[in-house]
């Protein structure tokens, strides 16, 4: 009889323990998504599924890991530049925002007039604002959930070999950047201070790795910039890593199980919003930016599909090659923001659509030597870069490694470039300022921008045919 009360007695203090121990854990849903890119169409469907999983939970965040702008004509060319992406985002709401690097694409003024329309705060603890004009952003925040765990929500930013983000540098007029693992290593003790670490990165997703591998301290790492869809999260040692793609197509769902201020559970799952219901007002908010009838002047008819970024990005070449009357024309892969144009009437917006930064054309005086200089700074960015060109052939002699061994320039027919000769090279604004080469005091400022020179190519070649 005593052995089966003690066992009763036994039972019974595993069970107390246990519902003690679920009531002293809670859970907190951090809702995550990154490089936006202004695209607001889809904000209803984000809107509805915001709303409903916080209907349905206590402690709901919703987390931005950066590249708010670039990528919609009606938030870009706004006339106030991307203000309707931060009232949106204002009306979801929003808890929190990383700084993207296309965060800068409108220049500091303006940049800092958005910041300040935001009810949510923007961290980044790697951006030196000095004399710039804009407010310098807190390192992080500390979120508190109602059972008193504290949170502290970290950033940083990518920078690039310029020691800048990747934007126009004119963009970052009177702004410096500190290396993100230094500004990580300065911040280290105040992070550790809170029960939880969550970092909202802009990064991409292999500096997100060293991130993890050399702090095991922190809990959750939301990336953004190499627009990467990890699903399920992946774990380095202790650390949870999550990236929900890009353009408003997934909403990550980040649910963290709390026991005694301390995380005992990560589970992720991404959400495809195209497919949702919508939210009624935010859709009808949405229409009407996209009502302005200057962006639906008709431009050209497409009598095919171009179905290649390679072959749009040509078209951008050989726009400038051709209203600027020059020899050679370079254009940059990461220029091109569409990767096809449908069969049918082009407008205006679909011109802004697939060259959303609307560069300045520049205008150069180079030699063969110069222009191997330059397509060898080009080669070595941003993971080996396509620089598309027009009037010109380039072979690309490559290693075992990949590495380059030689470059060999000819023109269309095959014919050498003549060594001794200067010839007129067209390169946007963006590649003038961000790559390397000799030549460069032969700048000609043409007050061409690539928009308008596309428009003309586009209306020239009218009906535009294989």
């Amino acid at each position: 009889m005593k052995k089966w009360t003690l066992i009763i007695l036994i039972l019974g203090w595993i069970n107390q323990t246990l519902v003690q121990a679920q009531s002293d854990t809670s859970t907190v849903i951090i809702l995550s998504i990154n490089d936006l890119h202004a695209k607001i169409n889809r904000f209803p469907q984000l809107k509805h599924v915001v709303d409903s999983i916080r209907s349905k939970h206590q402690t709901v965040w919703l987390f931005s890991a950066g590249d708010l702008f670039s990528g919609n004509p009606f938030v870009d060319k706004y006339e106030k530049p991307g203000q309707p992406m931060i009232l949106l985002m204002n009306d979801i709401p929003f808890d929190l925002s990383a700084f993207g690097n296309h965060e800068f694409d409108y220049g500091i003024k303006t940049l800092n007039e958005r910041v300040s329309e935001a009810s949510f705060p923007f961290v980044c603890a790697n951006i030196q604002t000095q004399n710039s004009g804009l407010k310098q952003p807190e390192p992080f925040k500390i979120f508190t959930s109602p059972d008193g765990t504290t949170f502290s929500v970290f950033s940083v930013l990518q920078i690039g070999q310029n020691k800048l983000p990747d934007s126009h540098p004119k963009n970052f007029e009177g702004v410096c950047f500190v290396e993100p693992n230094n500004a990580v290593a300065q911040h280290r003790k105040a992070l550790k201070k809170t029960d939880i670490q969550i970092f909202v990165t802009h990064l991409g997703y292999r500096s997100d790795l060293e991130i993890a591998k050399q702090n095991q301290w922190v809990d959750v790492i939301i990336g953004g910039h190499t627009h990467k869809t990890i699903d399920p999260a992946e774990k380095v040692g202790q650390v949870w890593i999550t990236q929900a793609g890009s353009d408003v197509q997934l909403l990550g769902v980040n649910t963290l199980k709390i026991h005694k201020h301390r995380l005992v559970s990560f589970q992720n799952q991404l959400i495809p919003l195209k497919m949702q219901a919508r939210d009624s007002v935010m859709q009808d908010q949405v229409k009407a930016y996209s009502k302005r009838p200057e962006f639906q002047v008709e431009i050209a008819q497409i009598t095919y599909p171009i179905d290649s970024q390679d072959e749009i990005g040509l078209m951008m070449a050989e726009s400038y090659k051709e209203g600027l009357n020059a020899d050679f024309a370079f254009q940059n892969l990461g220029g091109v923001r569409v990767d096809k144009i449908d069969e049918g009437l082009l407008k205006l917006f679909d011109i802004m659509f697939l060259d959303p930064f609307n560069n300045e054309i520049l205008l150069f005086d180079l030699t063969q030597n110069e222009i191997l200089g330059l397509l060898n700074y080009a080669y070595g960015l941003k993971h080996k870069e396509k620089q598309l060109m027009a009037g010109l052939k380039a072979e690309y002699i490559l290693n075992n490694d990949q590495s380059l061994k030689d470059i060999r320039l000819s023109l269309p027919d095959g014919t050498a470039l003549d060594p001794n000769k200067k010839y007129k090279v067209a390169l946007n604004s963006y590649m003038t300022s961000s790559y390397q080469f000799d030549g460069k005091e032969t700048a000609q400022y043409t007050s061409q921008f690539s928009n308008d020179l596309l428009v003309k190519y586009f209306k020239a070649h009218f009906p535009l045919k294989p």
